[in-house]
C-alpha cells in the first residue's frame, strides 16, 4: 500500500501532476498525491508543501462558492425588459376567467 500524500502548489508555482495523463497542473487548494520521489523533490525544492485533506475540501468549497456568487452577480447584471418587473409581472391585466 502506497503512503498518500495531500500536497498543494507554494504561492503561484505551477507544478504539473505526473500522475495525470496528460499531465495537469496541481489545483491551488490541494490534492492527494501517491508518494514518489517527484513529489518528494518538489517538498524539498518548496515548489508544494503538506495539508490535509480537510484543507483541500474546504479549498474546493470555497472555489465553487466563488464560482457560483459570479454566476449569480453575471445573472443579476443582465438588464430586463422595461415592461417586466424582476418577479416577471408585465403590468397587464387580464379579465377574470381569462389567462
Amino acid at each position: 500500500m502506497a503512503l498518500i500524500l495531500y500536497l498543494r502548489p507554494v504561492g503561484e508555482a505551477r507544478v504539473l501532476d505526473p500522475g495525470t495523463n496528460p499531465p495537469t497542473p496541481l489545483p491551488p487548494e490541494g490534492k492527494a498525491v501517491e508518494d514518489s520521489p517527484f513529489w518528494r523533490r518538489r517538498l524539498r525544492a518548496k515548489e508544494v508543501e503538506k495539508t490535509t485533506a480537510g484543507m483541500i475540501l474546504v479549498g474546493r468549497d470555497a472555489r465553487r462558492a466563488r464560482e457560483g456568487l459570479e454566476a449569480q452577480a453575471a445573472t443579476l447584471a443582465q438588464p430586463t425588459s422595461p415592461t417586466q418587473t424582476a418577479d416577471g409581472d408585465t403590468g397587464k391585466k387580464t379579465k377574470p376567467g381569462k389567462e
